[in-house]
């Protein structure tokens, strides 16, 4: 086992109908709590977003290279379930797979490099579609992320990997919009999600807690 590898993780379903990390395979390198994972639905609704950011340079290995993916193995008790790594990527993948940011350090490593990069090409996206005065800047993105997160620390809110992620990815400075945007409900609409409940059904699934929401 090396610190960049992963074989399996136990996830619970939180108050927030988001996926938490229990437990992972490798307790050494990787601290369990407040780790949020992505559920199938929620890489589904990445990846839709991801795909409008190709023609602006988006890079796939990045991509793949900052999530461990897993499928689900069972159900346990108590709204948990066990996952397996899996060798689907993300870009590609037909199945419904999990998605765990690869980030044992908070200030560099895959996830980290993710992130810079999405920022750098939503910011270049923004810049060919909207008529700023002045360029819009990666800086001033960072900033308004970082005040969202601070606004979710404050009020006692965890901030979950969905959406710091989706925070970026439908970024749009206040007073603009993007006519070619896809709206939220749109890219709802487009995830299949009785597969995922059918899934769910054929491992024995109970847990019964689990409403996909709202992504906002």
């Amino acid at each position: 086992m090396t610190a960049n590898k992963l074989n399996w993780c136990i996830v619970r379903l939180g108050e927030d109908f988001n996926w938490w990390v229990s437990e992972v395979s490798d307790d050494i390198h990787w601290e369990a709590e407040g780790l949020g994972i992505l559920d199938p639905n929620q890489v589904e609704y990445m990846v839709d977003l991801l795909v409008q950011m190709q023609a602006y340079g988006l890079r796939n290995d990045v991509v793949e290279d900052a999530f461990f993916k897993f499928s689900i193995e069972k159900e346990l008790p108590k709204s948990m379930i066990r996952l397996v790594a899996s060798s689907e990527e993300l870009m590609f993948s037909k199945e419904k797979i999990f998605a765990m940011p690869n980030a044992i350090d908070d200030n560099e490593g895959p996830y980290v490099d993710f992130i810079d990069h999405i920022i750098a090409i939503r910011v270049k996206m923004l810049n060919a579609n909207l008529n700023f005065k002045q360029p819009f800047e990666i800086e001033e993105l960072e900033e308004a992320i970082r005040d969202e997160q601070q606004a979710d620390y404050v009020s006692g809110k965890g901030h979950h990997v969905f959406e710091e992620i989706v925070s970026i990815l439908d970024y749009v400075p206040l007073g603009y919009s993007l006519d070619d945007d896809a709206t939220e409900q749109d890219l709802e609409a487009e995830v299949d999600l009785p597969d995922f409940e059918d899934e769910l059904e054929s491992e024995d699934s109970r847990v019964k807690e689990w409403d996909y929401g709202d992504y906002n």
